[in-house]
Order: C-alpha cells, then structure tokens, then sequence
C-alpha cells in the first residue's frame, strides 16, 4: 500500500518539473535579444566579410562590438571577420552606447563608387533591446545622397570640359587623383577633388592633415563617417570639396574617404 502511494505522489511531481523545464527553455534570454530574434528581419545574422559579395541596398543583419562611436551621427562594429561604418541620424535621441559592448544591426548596405560599404540603419539593439527604431531614416538619407548627386552634376555641366577637370572625375580604371600642391595653386574652390596621400596628423577630432609628395593640405572630416576609424600613418584616398579654409588657405571638405594602406 506504501508503495503505491509514493506511486500516485512521484508521478505527478515528475510531469511537473518536466513541464517547468519545457516551459524556462520557452522564455527568451536577453543574449537571445542579440541572436536576431528581437531584430524584426527576415534577414540572417551575416558576418561582416561577406558583404562583399552582397548587392548594394540590400537589407542586411549584423552583430559585433562597437569599436568606435560618434553620437547622433555613426560608429563603426567589428565582428571579428571585418570592420564597417554604420550611420544614422538620432540627434535628438541618444544611443548611449559604448565602446565595447556588443550590439544587432539591421540596415541597408550601401556601396559608393569607391567600393566603399557601410549600412544605413534601420534598427539598433543592445542588450537591453531596441535602442534606434527610426525606420524613415534610410529613406532620408538616400534623398540627401540623390541631391548631392544631383548637385554635383549640375555643377560638372556648367563647368567647362578641361584636361585638368577630367582629373575630378571618378573612372572605374583610374581614379584620377590630383596633387595636393595643384590643389592649393591653381584649383578653383567649390570643384570636387579625388586626392591621395599619408596621414600626418589628426589636430581636432573633425581634422586632419594629409600629406603626399608635392605639399600637405588640412581635411575636415566631419561629413564623413569613415573617419571614425582613420589614424596617424594611414594612407587614404578622398574625394573632398575645395573650399577657402581659415586666411584664405584653400581646405578640402571630405565626402568619401578609403584607406588604401
């Protein structure tokens, strides 16, 4: 009779902790926020090196560590395959994230004539879920690239054809850089510039000086995103806007840099 009622108790308390079991493994973790499942997309977690072989504007899902972060404006992720910028527009709303902590993107990939690829994004989320939900930003932001488009080719018409204009334009075989002495002695300001040359100094956080082997010009990187992950002795390529700078010594306004070295 004793065993049978050790029976009827056991049973039931068995099948209850089997339930409880089932019933934990149902309830997502806050790392389980980071695998995707809060990221609102259809799309895979993609390691970063492969987007290389990834169309320009698809929408893409990534996770990695914040390596470098500028607030309202962009950081740059490392997933441990590769590194890449990430931009969006908050200015109202910080991110309040930080260096090192490890966070989801969901975005679109955006490719520049340069080959350049960063992500526009879409959603942000860190351990403790969604922190950037603007999802009207994108949009935003490809109208403004199409204005500068169509900015920059109203210019070229109502400039003339000269052999050193042809310098300005961007070839898939050449990238046609000029030097940074014809810059400063005989380039027009306004014009837009492809130029190459080494790092030598980074005077303010949205400055720096650039050098090849006919002068040094100073650079205001402050439109551009990629320069969050630039240092001393890099050697980059940019694509910049002549402008008049301080005692009317020609600048050059940054749109596009990549490192080339």
């Amino acid at each position: 009779m004793k065993s049978l009622v050790k029976k009827i108790w056991v049973l039931p308390l068995f099948g209850l902790m089997f339930f409880w079991g089932i019933s934990m493994m149902a309830i997502p973790s806050k790392a389980s926020s980071l695998s995707g499942n809060n990221l609102v997309a259809a799309t895979k977690i993609s390691p970063i090196k492969s987007l290389l072989n990834v169309r320009d504007e698809a929408i893409v899902s990534i996770r990695g560590r914040v390596v470098k972060f500028k607030e309202g404006e962009s950081l740059v992720i490392d997933d441990g395959t590769e590194q890449i910028a990430i931009q969006y527009q908050d200015k109202f709303k910080p991110l309040k994230l930080h260096v090192g902590e490890t966070i989801a993107i969901r975005g679109e990939l955006n490719i520049d004539r340069n080959d350049y690829r960063e992500i526009l994004a879409q959603e942000i989320y860190n351990q403790n879920g969604r922190v950037y939900p603007q999802r009207e930003m994108t949009t935003r932001l490809r109208e403004n690239q199409n204005a500068q488009t169509r900015f920059d080719n109203n210019q070229n018409r109502n400039q003339p054809r000269t052999q050193t204009q042809s310098q300005y334009r961007y070839n898939n075989q050449n990238t046609g850089t000029i030097s940074i002495s014809e810059i400063l002695r005989k380039t027009p300001t306004g014009n837009t510039v492809i130029v190459e040359g080494v790092i030598v100094s980074l005077p303010e956080q949205d400055l720096l000086v650039l050098r090849d082997s006919s002068g040094e010009i100073i650079i205001d990187v402050d439109d551009a995103p990629q320069s969050l992950n630039l240092r001393k002795g890099d050697t980059i390529n940019v694509e910049a806007i002549v402008t008049g700078g301080k005692n009317g010594k020609k600048e050059l306004e940054a749109l596009k840099i990549r490192k080339t070295k």
